[in-house]
């Protein structure tokens, strides 16, 4: 029971640590990538504030503000 329980706590400090080091990464990320403003106010409208939504259209790779402007108003 005692080995199961130091198991556990060990377990959870190695995620508590990965953790850590993906936010850290997160944050490099977002300190290295430039968004338009544009495209931040789009952002902002469909309420993609979140780190999540920038870096979905950032792996589509919509980038400039006139493809964005085709998709809405196309």
């Amino acid at each position: 029971m005692g080995i199961q329980i130091l198991l556990l706590l060990k377990i959870n400090s190695q995620l508590r640590l990965l953790l850590k080091t993906r936010k850290k990464k997160e944050r490099q990320l977002d300190k290295e990538v430039y968004i338009q403003p544009s495209i931040m106010l789009i952002l902002k409208i469909f309420k993609f504030k979140s780190h999540k939504g920038r870096r979905i259209l950032l792996h589509n790779k919509i980038r400039n503000s006139e493809f964005i402007y085709l998709i809405l108003f196309g």
